[in-house]
C-alpha cells in the first residue's frame, strides 16, 4: 500500500480551503441589476381587444 506524505494532504486541504472561502466570497459580492421588465398582454385579455407590450 501507497503512503502519502502527510505535509502534502495538509497543503491539499489548505488549499481547498482558500478556494472555498474566496469562491464565497465572490459570490457574496453585490452586483447591479441591468435587466429590463416586459409585458404583453394578449387580445384575450383586454377587454377591448387590443394588445399591449410594454418595458421598462
Amino acid at each position: 500500500m501507497r503512503k502519502t506524505h502527510p505535509g502534502l494532504l495538509g497543503r491539499f486541504t489548505r488549499f481547498g480551503r482558500a478556494m472555498t472561502v474566496a469562491a464565497a466570497i465572490v459570490m457574496a459580492m453585490p452586483t447591479g441589476a441591468l435587466a429590463c421588465t416586459q409585458i404583453y398582454m394578449g387580445k384575450g385579455v383586454t377587454d377591448t381587444g387590443d394588445t399591449y407590450v410594454g418595458r421598462s
